[in-house]
């Protein structure tokens, strides 16, 4: 006698309820993988910029002043929370060579703040036939900045108060700027939990916080700071 049976109608549909709950955890898992390699990646995307234009901040910012001749009247122009602009001579006007006890040359004249598009700007500035100047304005060189504080300590290693930098006097004692930079990445949400929101404060060398409240907004972000020593102030 042949005991052999075919295959009921609910064991096809159980068989088939597994298998798509198998291939659904399948493509979740995928899915996560995916996400998290995105993450990644926009996470080194992110921090290979920030490092990129901390370098050549660091290049720039550490020879602020710098006037070898004692000619050229190089000095920091303005040293506010959320800019600083100064000049220097380092190179010939004309692009080679060494100083020349000027500040024509190209690079010698630079200013970092915040540009209109919400990205790290970076202008240069040259000496204009009209006996102004002419600027590149503000170009970006790091996008997505929320947040750019400059900090400023003299030869003892104290903070200037910003009221004293209004003054040129004050300014030539500064030997020390720190720099900190908060960025947000160009995508919100990725690989982040439902209902995140950014409640990180986020503070500046002292630990004082540089905003008054958190964003609280669905952006991831990274904090990057630095302090960067004048060289022959």
């Amino acid at each position: 006698m042949n005991n052999t049976r075919g295959i009921t109608l609910v064991e096809i549909l159980v068989a088939l309820a597994m298998g798509s709950m198998l291939m659904g955890a399948v493509y979740t898992v995928y899915v996560n993988q995916v996400k998290g390699q995105a993450v990644q990646e926009s996470t080194l995307d992110l921090q290979q910029s920030f490092r990129a234009a901390l370098l050549v901040m660091k290049d720039e910012i550490r020879t602020a002043g710098t006037d070898p001749t004692g000619k050229a009247d190089a000095e920091i122009l303005i040293a506010a929370p959320d800019e600083f602009h100064f000049t220097r001579d380092v190179v010939h006007a004309s692009g080679k060579g060494r100083f020349d006890g000027k500040t024509s040359g190209p690079k010698e004249d630079i200013r970092y703040k915040v540009n209109t598009n919400g990205d790290l700007g970076r202008e240069t500035c040259r000496p204009a036939a009209n006996g102004g100047k002419t600027c590149s304005g503000l170009q970006s060189i790091l996008n997505n900045v929320d947040i750019l504080a400059f900090i400023y300590l003299d030869e003892y290693g104290q903070r200037l108060a910003p009221a004293d930098l209004q003054t040129p006097a004050h300014r030539k004692r500064i030997r020390q700027i720190q720099v900190t930079i908060v960025a947000r990445y160009g995508h919100s949400n990725w690989g982040l939990p439902a209902g995140y929101t950014d409640k990180r404060i986020y503070k500046n060398q002292f630990g004082e916080p540089l905003v008054e409240k958190p964003f609280a907004d669905k952006n991831r972000r990274l904090k990057l700071a630095t302090t960067i020593a004048r060289r022959n102030p």
